[in-house]
Order: C-alpha cells, then sequence, then structure tokens
C-alpha cells in the first residue's frame, strides 16, 4: 500500500471531504467519483505517528478503558446524554440478551468511546468496541457507528465513510487495540481475533426519513458493493443495520452480507 500523505490531518479531513455533500443528494457522477477517491484513499496506510495509541505507553488509560467490567466509559455514565449515548447505554444494558441477526451469532459490546488516535487539542475516537462469535468459532472486533432516527447527524453515506475511516485506524494500530480488548475481558489474552468489521447500528428512522437520509441509501450501498469488489480494498467490510431497543435486536439493513464477509 502506498503512503503518500505527509500527516495524519490531511488523510483524515479528505475523508470528511468525501463524506459530506450538499443539496438533497448526490447525483451519480458525483457518487462514481466519490467512490474511487474512496477506494484510493483505503488503500493508502495511515500516516504512521503520534496518532498510534501505543499500550505500554499507558495512552489508552482514559475513563476506565482498560478496566475490566466497566463498559460504559463516557464521562456522562451517571445519566447518558440524549440521543447517541442513550443507545450505546441500551446496547451495553442489553448485552446479555442482544440477538444479533440470528441465535447464530453472539455480539458482545465491550466499551464505548473509544479513542482509536491521538491529534493535537484532542483525541478521535469512535462510538463503541464489540465483537462478534461467530458459527465458525472466530470473535470478529466490530468497531461500531452509532446513529440515532431521524434526528440523527447526518446520513447513511456519511455514517459508512466515518465508520471506514475508525476501521482504517483500528486496523493501522490493530496490535495495540487489540490488546486493549484483552486488558477488559482476561478470558480473550491468548485470542486470535478475527479480521475486524465495520457497523453501523442505527435507529430504523435514519436510514428512511425523508431528504438526505433517504435518498443517501442507493449510494450507500453502491459504495459497499464495490469495495467488497475492489482487489485495493482488503478488509473494507461494513455492514449497516438496525437497534430495536424493545426487542433488543440488531438487524441486517444492507451493505455487506454476513457470510460475505465472515
Amino acid at each position: 500500500m502506498s503512503k503518500t500523505h505527509n500527516s495524519f490531518r490531511e488523510w483524515y479531513e479528505k475523508w470528511q471531504m468525501l463524506a459530506i455533500f450538499t443539496g438533497s443528494k448526490l447525483d451519480d457522477n458525483e457518487r462514481d467519483n466519490r467512490i474511487n477517491k474512496i477506494i484510493h484513499l483505503w488503500s493508502e496506510e495511515p500516516p504512521p505517528g503520534e496518532w498510534q495509541r501505543k499500550f505500554d505507553n499507558g495512552d489508552f488509560n482514559l475513563r476506565g478503558l482498560c478496566t475490566p467490567g466497566k463498559y460504559y466509559c463516557r464521562t456522562d455514565d451517571k445519566s447518558p446524554n440524549v440521543g447517541e449515548h442513550q443507545i450505546e447505554n441500551q446496547i451495553i444494558e442489553s448485552k446479555d440478551g442482544i440477538t444479533f441477526f440470528s441465535d447464530k451469532f453472539q455480539f458482545e459490546p465491550i466499551l464505548n468511546a473509544f479513542p482509536c488516535a491521538k491529534v493535537s487539542g484532542g483525541k478521535v475516537e469512535f462510538d463503541m468496541l464489540g465483537l462478534l462469535r461467530i458459527p465458525a468459532g472466530s470473535i470478529h472486533p466490530l468497531v461500531c457507528e452509532i446513529k440515532t432516527g431521524k434526528t440523527g447527524s447526518k446520513n447513511s453515506w456519511y455514517a459508512t465513510i466515518e465508520n471506514l475511516r475508525q476501521l482504517r485506524l483500528f486496523i493501522g494500530n490493530l496490535e495495540n487495540n487489540l490488546r486493549v480488548i484483552q486488558a477488559k475481558r482476561k478470558d480473550l489474552s491468548k485470542t486470535l481475533f478475527g479480521d475486524p468489521v465495520g457497523i453501523v447500528i442505527a435507529e430504523p428512522d435514519y436510514y428512511m426519513h425523508r431528504g438526505q437520509k433517504r435518498n443517501s441509501v442507493e449510494p450507500t450501498l453502491e459504495l459497499l458493493k464495490r469495495l467488497k469488489c475492489s482487489p485495493r480494498c482488503k478488509n473494507a467490510n461494513v455492514i449497516l443495520t438496525t437497534w430495536n431497543m424493545d426487542s433488543k435486536r440488531i438487524d441486517q439493513f444492507g451493505g455487506c452480507e454476513l457470510n460475505d464477509v465472515f
């Protein structure tokens, strides 16, 4: 893979530019242009440097991230803020009874607010880190992007590109990130994990509300299809799902099929 960017910030912001669009929808030409750029960007390694947190340096010693048994790691743990934080808390509170597509799969939330990169003046984090146990017996880290319904931020196109960037960062610092999981779960200390996978978990209205949200679904599915078919995009796997609090279910909405990923 090529390394063409001079700085982490430059690499990071290119994803952001491809995720945001104005108007009610992307036309076909603009969609195709952006998809080609995303394929190229995925094939480039993030620039090495200080963004990579080191487990042995204590870079993950934040908010109880490495504390066994502590799952909710935001500072509003006593009363999670309305919106995405509440969904994160719902999933964590339901951790022993979540149905993931079918009884064949077992989803386990590990922690939320995972800081996947350091940047000057702050941090880059994703909403939740989880694990998926599959029938074949392997265990895959899940890089989770959480979205509320019709009032949630942006749209599925934006959420998917955001999730791809997070997944790329997780893979780019894989050994250190996996050691956080093993610190949280001592029973996994000698586990050989399968490939990480990205997953957007949203309330159903997030995909189908009027305007950009509804209009983004088709371009997003096309993006995921082309990523899966591109030889330049190994492990660029993102699954779109819905979360139902009442039934405690995570179900497929679109994107990669589980049989294709695992």
